[in-house]
């Protein structure tokens, strides 16, 4: 969606976030951590997002997103939310996904640079890129043509460029090179 848009995705195979080992969910979220930092450091937030919908292995989407449109984002979704029959909830501190969620139940969890995460389940269907257009539209990041990851494909050496681009931003910040 943006450059620096990464995937957390656990070596294992684990369909969803609740599903994880205890010691793959704490890699994870250590991940999740440094690339806060990250982003941070550049003057950006970022959201995270798991679609656990008509999908077979988990993947946490990051997108790097400017500082001031955080609350502009969550609004986003709690409004648009019931049209694709989306009842979001906000999760308490210190309340586990497990806790909330059965594991085989479809679901969708954002996670923002403040206040709560938000969380609901998948009753029918959902448009597979229902975030990304939440983050694309208008309201948000102004990126209606780079909400299909269809359109987001890069050539061989422009994807090359990018990792290597990220990888050398974010080594001060990875927890496996400290």
């Amino acid at each position: 969606m943006v450059a620096e848009h990464v995937l957390i995705l656990p070596i294992g195979h684990y369909s969803s976030f609740v599903k994880l080992p205890s010691e793959v969910l704490e890699e994870m979220n250590k991940y999740k951590i440094c690339l806060r930092d990250y982003f941070n450091s550049k003057n950006e937030d970022c959201i995270i997002f798991e679609r656990n919908y008509k999908t077979q292995h988990l993947q946490l989407q990051v997108i790097p997103t400017p500082k001031n449109i955080t609350q502009q984002a969550r609004l986003e979704f709690l409004q648009t939310g019931p049209s694709h029959g989306l009842n979001f909830i906000e999760v308490p501190d210190n309340c586990r996904i497990d806790q909330i969620v059965k594991p085989d139940r479809a679901y969708l969890f954002i996670e923002f640079s403040e206040g709560p995460p938000l969380f609901s389940t998948v009753k029918s269907s959902i448009p597979l890129d229902y975030a990304r257009e939440v983050l694309g539209s208008p309201n948000v990041m102004n990126l209606p043509h780079r909400v299909s990851w269809k359109e987001c494909v890069a050539s061989s050496e422009d994807e090359s460029e990018l990792s290597r681009m990220f990888r050398a931003g974010f080594k001060p910040f990875d927890f496996n090179e400290t």
